[in-house]
């Protein structure tokens, strides 16, 4: 099952028409999921926030999820009844059906069912008890979390100290996939070793924490950045266990129970290494996320392709060298072929150190060592 996760801030129907567009236009996506208050409500929308296909937002919605034959979460838009004002999650069948309607403090059914098993939906960053248990409740093979919880750092001191907020970003990460680890594992075939959560998040200082996640029985994968983004996963191809994972023994789960009550109500927990996964993404891909491309009249239509000669099938579009800078820090240097940016990522800091443009070539094709540790070469083509 592939997903396509949004990180991205409140958008209009229309931008967000583009993004699910564009994002499945090259490769077959089965299910995509926006934040937590995903969209704004134009005021040339009819029946403004009634969530029904008379409104020309949901109506466009439901024909994307037609058109490319996918499920569509919309992690909550704002329904206005005469009760008052609800944050609703709203989900699009393959056919474009409205199948599911959630409010976060209402309704009871929190699931759909899908070809790949039962999937549940749980809004907000914090979740109740209740809420968890009556989803495992139903054994899913997937758990949704659209939220947009924003991250709790001073903006002067993060700015002053960049390492604080990739250490804050690293912390609420590692917090919430042992919180969703602990409740995975609860009761065996209750959302056990097949049940796969994933979150979308805000980007960071746009209402969220960047935190879109992934977290299942081996491995954990991380949004690329805390900014706006868009990622692919892959589940139900379950990356292979690393080795020394082994059953705890009755005295070692007394044990770890001092620091994890739920772990007593599990027969057997294993225990072990897991993947942990982050994305390395390109400035030029980065910053082109939510640049919009298309003119409304042309998003409907089919991108041309053409037949590439088979000598450019195989060309790279990005190298990577690892170096070490004279002070000791540990740098990728990517070099992107066209157009040919040079990039040095600091790898402790997962961010751009330094980026330029190389004037000395049309495009570069290889990248390698220098002549000492700390430089490198770069070969291409110029004009």
């Amino acid at each position: 099952m592939r997903i396509l996760v949004f990180q991205t801030p409140k958008l209009t129907y229309v931008q967000t028409l583009e993004f699910l567009l564009r994002e499945t236009s090259e490769q077959k996506v089965d299910l995509a999921i926006l934040p937590e208050f995903a969209l704004e409500h134009p005021a040339q929308c009819s029946n403004q926030s009634e969530l029904s296909y008379d409104n020309v937002s949901i109506m466009m919605l439901s024909r994307v999820a037609k058109h490319r034959q996918m499920f569509v979460v919309l992690g909550s838009v704002e329904e206005r009844q005469p009760t008052g004002v609800f944050d609703t999650c709203v989900v699009f069948n393959r056919s474009g059906e409205i199948i599911l309607q959630y409010r976060k403090h209402g309704s009871d059914r929190n699931s759909f069912e899908t070809e790949y098993g039962t999937v549940g939906v749980l809004l907000g960053a914090e979740v109740e008890d209740e809420r968890w248990s009556t989803l495992l409740a139903l054994s899913p093979s997937l758990i949704l979390n659209p939220c947009n919880a924003p991250m709790e750092l001073d903006t002067a001191l993060a700015k002053a100290h960049p390492e604080l907020q990739v250490a804050a970003w690293h912390k609420g990460f590692r917090r919430t996939e042992a919180s969703v680890q602990s409740r995975l594992r609860t009761v065996s075939g209750h959302g056990g070793p097949g049940c796969v959560f994933i979150r979308s998040d805000a980007p960071l200082r746009q209402g969220g924490a960047g935190l879109s996640m992934l977290v299942e029985a081996n491995r954990s994968v991380l949004a690329p950045s805390w900014g706006a983004c868009f990622f692919l996963l892959e589940i139900g191809v379950g990356a292979r266990k690393l080795p020394k994972w082994r059953t705890l023994t009755v005295d070692e789960l007394i044990k770890a129970a001092s620091q994890d009550r739920e772990i007593l109500k599990c027969d057997t927990v294993e225990v072990g290494p897991r993947y942990r996964v982050w994305t390395l993404r390109t400035p030029t891909l980065a910053k082109a996320a939510m640049i919009q491309r298309a003119e409304w009249s042309s998003l409907w239509l089919e991108p041309e392709t053409e037949a590439l000669p088979a000598k450019l099938v195989h060309l790279s579009s990005c190298f990577l060298w690892p170096i070490l800078t004279r002070d000791g820090r540990q740098v990728y240097v990517v070099a992107e072929s066209s157009p040919p940016i040079i990039t040095l990522w600091d790898l402790r800091h997962r961010r751009e150190w330094q980026s330029f443009e190389s004037d000395a070539f049309a495009e570069i094709t290889a990248l390698g060592a220098g002549p000492t540790y700390a430089q490198f070469a770069v070969a291409g083509h110029t004009e």
